[in-house]
């Protein structure tokens, strides 16, 4: 990798801090107990400039804050609507087992501990509720709840929903329909704020510049934010 791909690429068992000078013994001696690496890659210096330089004394990121968040460059997409046609649903009666082994093999429908099962759950003692259950962990918990603190009781819930199967059909409408099932989820959890305290974080995951597919992935913004207004989530 490139100075500019090391220092630019997404790393998610990466964290960046920024603290005060004289807090990075305490900081240090956490890491050294959690055996974690820990580096001090520079200061901050109140110029709004943001430069990086490698051991030869290259700079492959040396520009103004400004350019980044100031007046970033527009980004014109281009695209058309491309009209999939799909077949009348045909089924054997014969073959149901072999359609159900079908069906729970799909991403959406089959097990999703490649989404719950990444890292430690239990991590700070503040886990109150996960969202795999069982001797073996399976994720059927409607959601995750974590304690704000160790004494009280008030606490953030966290649910997951996505329908990509809707969505190859209709965009707009699996796009909605994900929100709907995190809500579904969610509403175990005794909302203080009700809908107006929900907050929503999504992840588009999209084969993007294929034909037709930005224009998809429009609606589906579109029809989503929509329906998230119009409920009052943030």
């Amino acid at each position: 990798l490139s100075a500019r791909e090391i220092v630019g690429n997404e790393s998610q068992e990466r964290m960046g801090l920024v603290l005060h000078e004289k807090d990075l013994d305490d900081l240090k001696r956490v890491a050294d107990r959690e055996r974690s690496p820990m580096y001090v890659v520079g200061e901050t210096t109140g110029d709004q400039h943001l430069k990086f330089v490698d051991g030869a004394g290259n700079a492959p990121i040396d520009w103004q804050l400004a350019e980044m968040f100031g007046n970033p460059p527009k980004t014109i997409m281009n695209d058309v609507v491309v009209n999939e046609p799909f077949a009348a649903l045909t089924y054997d009666a014969s073959k149901v087992k072999e359609y159900v082994e079908s069906v729970l093999q799909i991403e959406s429908v089959a097990c999703k501990d490649w989404l719950t099962n990444k890292v430690d759950r239990s991590v700070t003692g503040r886990v109150a509720k996960q969202q795999c259950a069982g001797e073996i962990q399976l994720p059927l918990n409607n959601l995750g709840v974590t304690s704000i603190d160790y004494r009280g009781k008030e606490g953030v819930a966290t649910s997951i929903g996505h329908a990509p199967g809707i969505a190859l059909f209709d965009a707009a409408a699996g796009s909605v329909v994900a929100v709907a099932e995190s809500l579904t989820n969610i509403i175990w959890a005794p909302l203080t704020h009700g809908l107006s305290g929900v907050s929503l974080s999504a992840n588009w995951m999209w084969p993007c510049k294929n034909k037709g597919e930005d224009a998809r992935l429009y609606n589906a913004v579109e029809a989503l934010s929509d329906f998230v207004v119009d409920l009052g989530i943030n």
